[in-house]
């Protein structure tokens, strides 16, 4: 969003005005598409032409064109890809603090993103796709900067809450369920035995989210950290079966399955719930 920048050989050959007259041409034109496929690349359109618009406003018409052409391919259905360091010149110490995001962003994907709130994940790769395009411009960019990085930042939390959201809505057979002895993170025969269900469940790409607790005996730090060797003891059979999807959450002694009270030993307290998408 740099006011003044230098413009692309064949901005110059035409001239400034010309060349913003012709940014705006493929603007309009790529928003006047009727965008195909589903919410995702619907709503990549409408972001990439926000920030077309954005950027051709501020002088910057080369990258105008550039997420002009961005929501054109999405407004054709098929959604394109979130930008790398192929399509961007970004130092390696900025790309190095930067490509968390994108991590982020797959994970979220990978987590089945798409499916639990399409629109949040198309303006989190459009803040994405700012954020980079910003941080190659990077001198007198600070605060354009943030923006595109807190506005990704903010669309993936709304992804990430809808996608807890539905791990907690009840399924027709319920969640499978392994559970342990007091005070232990081992895996028992039956529990392996269920996890040796959820892998060959889950073969073929799809998601394992598992859900560690205890029950309200001892402390809650204590319970927090049992719980956590729990999802790992978990995670740790089911990765060694292949599985690779594989997301843990570590309640302690929260969410109880009975509501037993306050440092109360319950057997049916000490689990971990299986969730495969």
């Amino acid at each position: 969003m740099k006011t003044f920048k230098i413009l692309a050989v064949g901005c110059l050959a035409l001239g400034l005005n010309a060349c913003a007259v012709t940014s705006k041409s493929q603007i309009d034109a790529a928003a006047a598409l009727s965008p195909k496929g589903g919410t995702f690349t619907k709503t990549l359109h409408s972001e990439y032409i926000k920030l077309a618009r954005m950027e051709s406003k501020e002088g910057d018409h080369p990258d105008a064109r550039y997420f002009a052409n961005k929501a054109r391919k999405a407004a054709s259905g098929t959604a394109p890809k979130p930008d790398t360091r192929k399509q961007r010149k970004i130092a390696k110490k900025d790309w190095k603090k930067a490509k968390g995001g994108l991590q982020r962003l797959k994970t979220m994907k990978e987590r089945g993103g798409l499916k639990f709130d399409p629109k949040n994940m198309a303006k989190a790769q459009a803040g994405w796709d700012c954020y980079l395009q910003e941080l190659e411009e990077k001198i007198g960019q600070g605060k354009d900067i943030k923006w595109c990085k807190k506005y990704m930042g903010k669309a993936l939390k709304g992804a990430a809450k809808s996608y807890w959201t539905s791990l907690k809505k009840p399924s027709r057979s319920g969640p499978m369920v392994i559970y342990f002895g007091l005070g232990s993170s081992a895996l028992s025969k039956g529990s392996m035995s269920v996890l040796d269900k959820a892998a060959a469940k889950a073969k073929g790409g799809k998601t394992v989210s598992l859900q560690a607790h205890t029950d309200t005996s001892g402390s809650a730090a204590t319970n927090k950290a049992l719980s956590i060797k729990r999802a790992k003891a978990a995670s740790a059979y089911l990765k060694s079966k292949g599985l690779t999807k594989v997301y843990t959450t570590a309640n302690g002694e929260n969410a109880p399955a009975v509501n037993s009270g306050d440092n109360k030993v319950e057997a049916k307290n000490r689990r971990v719930e299986i969730e495969i998408n």
